[in-house]
């Protein structure tokens, strides 16, 4: 998600509409994999900002964030995203 949109409550409702697909498919958690680069520390703290947890896998700092699908996600509501998910944003959920 790009820095630019970052804060402005679209993260909350696009990870919204993301976690209603994983339920859908009959997840029960929402898991972002994660390897740290010299630009993505922000993505970090924004899933973190967002009640994912961090569980590392392996050396590096590479690891999951991962959240609840049961756990709403606050201010989801404040954006409305119209569009439908894309198919190759589909075949990644899936």
């Amino acid at each position: 998600m790009s820095c630019r949109v970052q804060r402005k409550r679209v993260e909350n409702a696009f990870f919204q509409l993301l976690a209603g697909e994983l339920a859908a498919r009959g997840a029960e958690r929402f898991e972002v994999c994660y390897r740290p680069t010299a630009k993505n520390g922000a993505s970090a703290q924004m899933l973190a900002d967002l009640g994912f947890e961090f569980e590392p896998v392996g050396e590096g700092g590479e690891g999951l964030y991962v959240r609840p699908l049961a756990t709403p996600f606050e201010d989801a509501d404040v954006v409305q995203l119209v569009a439908e998910l894309g198919p190759e944003v589909r075949q990644a959920v899936a």
